[in-house]
């Protein structure tokens, strides 16, 4: 049996991966990550590599991580839950558990610990230079006001952004140790801030990658908006680009299986900005991304479903 987690549940990149793995013959099984709980998850010290889902034990083959299991988890969460930061962190900490029980199963893209290593921007960006990566040229963290100028920033931690508004149109997570309202009756200083170069660029490209093979697409900045960091136009509810076909070069396609080889990923979603000396800068690696929505073109959605089956196939 192999696992798949995803805090979308039944979401459609998930499906069909679990449709590719059965249509091979692999029985799987889908978990959703905001309902852990319900489903009467156990594990017992005397049956190796078994996993108790609603007290019938099933013996696990492999596990599948199609979405992050900390980062993801925030959106979405079910409406019953009071306190989103206490309920994650028991989610995770069973996860954890499981993963540190199951050492001789193998885990997609890679264990906890390899896609939290993914996920840290600053590790990341240090090894896809080493990798012979472009990346920005100033990269930074640290406990800086968010509001820069000269800066691309972003804040960054666990879980983002704080409040005890329950329910609200934010992110929200209730801490043991206090909370930030809108009258900042509690704060602190902040979250860790990442603080990087801006990046004027024409182009963005998101891929799909394994450490054999890349596919990608690509979208371009409207003429007004070229001045722009691309990622400022993440956050324009009229901005609906149109992702076309995209072929990296292969120096750039081999750079990413290095990287992905040296963090132990079997697969990841990176993304590239191509600025205004048309270079393609590497600015983030995402090992849990979504895809499938950006992948309509042709049959390359089922392309790389069809591609992530076999990895997982050829390691079970």
């Amino acid at each position: 049996m192999v696992i798949l987690f995803s805090s979308l549940g039944d979401d459609p990149q998930t499906l069909a991966l679990a449709d590719e793995l059965n249509r091979k013959s692999i029985q799987t099984m889908i978990l959703d990550t905001h309902r852990l709980s319900e489903y009467k998850l156990g594990i017992d010290m005397e049956y190796e590599n078994s996993l108790y889902v609603n007290n019938v034990r099933h013996l696990i083959s492999g596990i599948i991580y199609t979405t992050h299991p900390r980062i993801d988890a925030i959106i979405d969460y079910p409406k019953d839950v009071e306190y989103p930061m206490e309920w994650r962190i028991r989610n995770q900490s069973f996860l954890k558990e499981l993963s540190d029980f199951l050492v001789d199963v193998p885990v997609f893209p890679g264990n906890l610990h390899k896609i939290e290593t993914g996920e840290s921007k600053l590790r990341i960006l240090k090894l896809a230079k080493k990798a012979g990566l472009i990346i920005p040229a100033e990269n930074y963290m640290g406990f800086q006001k968010k509001e820069s100028k000269r800066k691309f920033s972003k804040a960054v931690g666990f879980p983002f952004i704080v409040t005890n508004k329950i329910r609200s149109s934010k992110e929200v997570c209730v801490t043991h140790f206090s909370a930030i309202d809108d009258s900042k009756k509690f704060t602190f200083s902040s979250y860790p801030v990442f603080l990087q170069t801006p990046i004027k660029a024409s182009v963005h490209i998101r891929c799909v990658a394994s450490q054999e093979k890349v596919f990608s697409v690509a979208r371009r900045v409207p003429s007004s908006e070229i001045y722009k960091d691309f990622r400022e136009l993440n956050e324009n509810e009229n901005f609906l680009p149109e992702w076309i076909s995209y072929n990296l070069e292969k120096d750039i396609q081999d750079s990413i299986g290095k990287l992905l080889k040296s963090l132990d990923l079997k697969w990841a979603t990176p993304e590239f900005l191509v600025d205004q000396q048309n270079r393609h800068v590497f600015i983030d690696l995402n090992p849990c991304g979504d895809w499938f929505d950006f992948f309509k073109i042709e049959n390359t959605q089922q392309e790389i479903t069809t591609h992530l089956s076999e990895i997982v196939c050829g390691n079970l």
